[in-house]
């Protein structure tokens, strides 16, 4: 079986353009986001797993992570302003203390394999219709459940 590529442009260009890829996936960093991703330990939880790789640690306060409440529905909104790992950096902190949190994420995201179990994925291009509707059904249906959702 080949390897997942989730990182590459390749993908999100039309296919007229498609041999730009390897060129804006260097000046954006996705190729070396893809060669990370490769390189990461295959057996571990994914968010902890991209933190190690990425080289980023997460310290949290134990008093911080007493407040969150260990059952029933949660609803986490927090602003990213590092991006992705923002999102991988709650995951990971909150698994100590919630193993059933996913994350409210852009579809991008489902394409690295080892997440999509932990997402309910938004399409933030607005490309088909009722998309949404469902991501947010599935989201009220996750917290009715008891579980606990990062937005």
């Amino acid at each position: 079986m080949e390897p997942a590529i989730p990182f590459t442009a390749r993908d999100l260009l039309p296919v007229r353009i498609q041999g730009l890829a390897p060129a804006l996936d260097a000046l954006t960093g996705l190729g070396e986001l893809q060669r990370l991703y490769e390189r990461r330990a295959q057996d571990s939880y994914f968010p902890t797993a991209a933190l190690e790789t990425l080289g980023i640690n997460v310290a949290i306060a134990d008093d911080d992570l007493a407040r969150v409440p260990v059952d029933g529905p949660l609803v986490i909104a927090a602003n990213h302003p590092h991006g992705a790992a923002d999102g991988l950096a709650l995951a990971h902190a909150l698994r100590a203390v919630r193993p059933d949190v996913k994350l409210l994420a852009t579809e991008l995201l489902a394409r690295i394999p080892e997440l999509r179990d932990h997402l309910i994925t938004v399409d933030i291009f607005n490309q088909g219709a009722g998309r949404n509707r469902v991501a947010m059904r599935a989201a009220a249906e996750w917290l009715r459940d008891g579980h606990a959702l990062v937005i």
